[in-house]
């Protein structure tokens, strides 16, 4: 991105989203004012204050899964890697459930790929292609990560932050979850 001005005006969104309780409660106002922009600046770079807040969605959320490397374990097990992953994703969908719900229904409402939900199966078929190895090619690694995903965002949707299992209850069940998907009942990978 070559100008300053939807720069600013992406990051004021951000910092906006993630202070605010609420999306609808984020104005044009709020987010000019932040980015030190006229309001008209809003639809002259994104046409409306939705797809400004969408792009900025995409694009946290888009941070947050590039960060995901940094948090292997230091043994390099493919599996506890996968494993730190999955709780970055479930972390980042408890810390910021309101951008999470966003971010989830707006790749429903127009899925491509590079959405989030796309770049974020990418990464874990990756992952589970490394725990795999020959056993799995490309498309059934994508089967796979695409599983665990929308098993995860499926139940956040559907329960809500107030019903989702704490932290250690959490990492248990994507525990469970993703050994019966990659290493089957058997606990063979397959």
């Amino acid at each position: 991105m070559t100008d300053p001005t939807k720069a600013r005006l992406l990051e004021a969104a951000i910092q906006l989203i993630i202070e605010s309780r609420d999306l609808g409660g984020v104005s044009s106002r709020q987010i000019a004012g932040r980015a030190q922009a006229s309001l008209g600046l809003i639809t002259y770079h994104f046409g409306s204050k939705e797809n400004l807040l969408r792009e900025a969605i995409r694009l946290f959320i888009s941070r947050v899964i590039g960060a995901w490397g940094s948090a292997a374990p230091e043994d390099n097990d493919p599996f506890q890697t996968l494993l730190a992953d999955l709780r970055a994703l479930c972390g980042l969908i408890w810390d910021h459930p309101r951008v999470a719900r966003a971010s989830i229904l707006f790749d429903q409402e127009q899925p491509g790929p590079d959405d989030n939900t796309h770049q974020t199966i990418a990464h874990l078929a990756s992952r589970i292609q490394a725990i795999a190895g020959a056993n799995l090619d490309l498309a059934e690694a994508r089967q796979a990560a695409q599983s665990l995903v929308f098993t995860i965002q499926g139940s956040f949707l559907r329960a809500g932050q107030q019903d989702w299992p704490d932290a250690g209850s959490r990492g248990l069940w994507l525990q469970k979850l993703a050994e019966m998907l990659i290493r089957g009942p058997s606990g063979n990978t397959r």
